[in-house]
């Protein structure tokens, strides 16, 4: 376990070592983004409940797919309390309705059954029904990429709750802040989206359709 685990966070394309744990310093320099928003008229007071008061540093750990060649883990960061973890649930919530709007949006099993129910082919001969998985997809967003689609899809929505700069801005912010533990070893991601955060999967779902 410990070992597919640094097999995973060596990989220098999506994650690097840190020397010490980064949790007060990224919440610090979030606390001083909110708030400067906040003075700003940007956000309104109540973003004040953004900031984590008493930030927890998350953790790493892995779900190993067992039903795949060696057991391969999905990296998956507990994330509940750290320092971007309002902002994320924040995010979320302004990002669902627009991810369901989406001609592809696929609720669960029974939405997919309806949405099949009701295509009609007019030469049923030549019609391959097929399925393909992305592998990795949350790790392999770039994030300049991932924000630009993000982007798109914020500037054709009226009345959010704060301006687009503002909402990508705190995006980046749950992008790049973080950092975790892992067998007493201290990392960040440094691309692609945290599995495990409230913001990634719709942030996922908007960033494939674009990226």
């Amino acid at each position: 376990y410990i070992r597919e685990g640094l097999r995973q966070l060596l990989d220098v394309n999506f994650y690097c070592k840190v020397d010490t744990d980064l949790t007060n310093d990224i919440n610090k320099n979030i606390t001083r983004i909110i708030k400067q928003f906040i003075d700003d008229d940007e956000l309104p007071k109540s973003a004040i409940n953004l900031i984590v008061k008493i930030p927890r540093r998350s953790a790493f750990y892995m779900l190993p797919k067992i039903h795949k060649e060696g057991n391969p883990g999905r990296p998956v960061v507990s994330s509940i309390s750290c320092p971007t973890y309002n902002i994320s649930k924040y995010l979320s919530t302004i990002l669902r309705p627009i991810v369901e709007k989406c001609d592809t949006f696929v609720k669960d099993t029974s939405h997919l059954l309806q949405k099949l129910n009701s295509v009609t082919f007019e030469d049923n001969t030549n019609i391959n029904l097929f399925t393909l998985d992305v592998s990795g997809l949350y790790t392999n967003i770039p994030n300049n990429e991932g924000l630009t689609a993000l982007k798109y899809f914020l500037e054709k929505e009226d009345n959010l709750p704060a301006p687009v700069s503002v909402l990508l801005r705190l995006s980046e912010l749950v992008l790049k802040e973080n950092c975790f533990e892992f067998n007493g070893e201290f990392f960040k991601q440094i691309s692609g989206t945290i599995m495990g955060s409230p913001f990634s999967v719709n942030y996922s779902c908007l960033a494939e359709l674009r990226v």
